[in-house]
């Protein structure tokens, strides 16, 4: 009996090993890349890619291997390699944020290096947070509203359950009630999504003012108060890691240029380095700047991750 039970319990982890094979080789690959930095290449490959971006899959691949050489050139190392079935994924996605970046490009106050076109974009981005302040400030009173007679409404559901009998007006009261919770709650959500969209397009308005600004040498202290009311970080990308792989979703990006840097920014954090201060950095927390080499900051952070001397 206790053979049979062995037999039993390793035939249950075979079939679980191989029903989760996918899965424990990305913890597996992740385990080692971590606690073995840069001893072996981390392999990459095309996940989602949306044409709208108007780039080849062939030109991205080659922005790829311009950005990966930017950590492997300096370190002399290997570190990243493209692969079909590379376990890391990197998607082009296309949202609010690049076609907001696409409608900035066609207007008539498209940034051209000028002091005209960083005046007239300010002035829009200022006057486009104002609304959206406003707008957000009634949203946070509805949602509060919401929330209060939502809970007014389940603790009388809760006590007249208790109860057990109500009477018709008080059904008829609470079933309007309910309604217009089911109402209010899907204006809400909608509203939030209309936030959301409005955030990431004054943060691609703060991405090319920055650009700009930089190309004016319009002053810190102004480049600085006009990057700080949304843009809390790098958000032209984004790299995570779980038990279903290792992904890159770039989603943003004005030229080649910026393209570039955000590829190789995000593949700095798959060999796990985190935000530098230096703001030419390619790991700053903000893609402003022009810079496309690995700074003394980059590289440091690369040498501590990599334990190289």
């Amino acid at each position: 009996m206790k053979k049979l039970v062995e037999i039993i319990f390793l035939i249950s982890i075979v079939i679980y090993a191989i029903a989760n094979k996918d899965s424990l080789t990305n913890t597996w690959q992740l385990a080692y890349h971590k606690y073995f930095p840069c001893r072996s290449p981390i392999y990459y490959s095309i996940g989602e890619f949306d044409t709208r971006f108007g780039i080849s899959k062939e030109h991205f691949i080659e922005d790829l291997a311009t950005a990966e050489k930017i950590w492997e050139d300096p370190m002399g190392k290997d570190l990243f390699k493209y692969s079909s079935n590379g376990n890391l994924k990197i998607n082009l996605i296309y949202d609010s944020r690049q076609q907001t970046t696409d409608e900035l490009s066609n207007m008539d106050s498209s940034l051209d290096n000028s002091r005209g076109s960083y005046d007239r974009l300010t002035a829009q981005y200022n006057k486009e947070l104002l609304a959206h302040n406003q707008k957000s400030s009634d949203f946070e009173s509805r949602l509060a509203n919401f929330n209060a007679r939502k809970g007014n409404y389940e603790r009388d559901v809760a006590m007249f359950n208790r109860q057990g009998s109500v009477s018709t007006d008080v059904k008829n009261r609470l079933n309007t009630e309910r309604d217009y919770l089911n109402t209010e709650s899907s204006a809400i959500n909608q509203l939030q999504t209309e936030l959301n969209s409005e955030i990431a397009k004054l943060n691609a308005m703060v991405a090319d003012i920055n650009q700009n600004a930089n190309s004016l040498n319009a002053g810190v202290n102004q480049y600085n108060r006009i990057s700080e009311p949304l843009s809390e970080g790098f958000n032209e990308g984004l790299y995570r890691s779980n038990s279903k792989g290792q992904e890159i979703d770039v989603y943003q990006f004005s030229d080649d240029t910026k393209l570039v840097r955000v590829l190789a920014h995000e593949l700095g954090h798959a060999l796990w380095l985190e935000h530098v201060d230096d703001e030419d950095a390619i790991m700053h927390r903000l893609n402003t700047s022009e810079n496309m080499q690995a700074t003394e900051s980059d590289l440091e952070e690369v040498k501590t991750v990599c334990k190289i001397k």
